[in-house]
């Protein structure tokens, strides 16, 4: 599996190149979430369900907006116990499950219990709160 998704990611990073986006291999990433092509950008995506990533603008530094009632359709992205941060990627603890999850930038990362690979159904949800995540 591993090899796999080493093998999948260079494949997307010769195709950022060619494409003239920005060089994906300078962005840093951890294992659980990788640099993918969609509709001629670069969007991160989870491992293995492949679901597009948002942030919630309702959370702030230090405080998690979305709580446990919330994270049954936004459910955390989150990061196995032995994850380590890297580059821009750091992590956060989630009081209500003793579990950590990955933060972006700042900003903690979700998916949306609804989407599909193919269909992203909460951009704008709560008032425009919910975004997907960019690099």
């Amino acid at each position: 599996m591993r090899t796999f998704l080493l093998v999948l990611v260079s494949c997307l990073i010769g195709a950022a190149t060619a494409h003239g986006a920005a060089e994906p291999s300078k962005i840093e990433h951890p294992g659980e979430v990788a640099l993918t092509e969609q509709d001629g950008g670069y969007v991160y995506r989870t491992f293995p369900a492949q679901l597009r990533m948002y942030v919630y603008d309702k959370d702030k530094p230090g405080k998690i907006a979305c709580g446990e009632g919330c994270i049954n359709a936004w459910p955390p992205v989150w990061a196995p116990n032995d994850a380590t941060p890297k580059g821009d990627w750091t992590l956060i603890d989630r009081p209500e499950r003793g579990r950590k999850q990955w933060v972006y930038k700042g900003r903690p990362v979700y998916t949306r219990f609804h989407d599909t690979p193919t269909q992203s159904t909460g951009v704008g949800m709560d008032d425009g709160a919910w975004r997907l995540m960019e690099p």
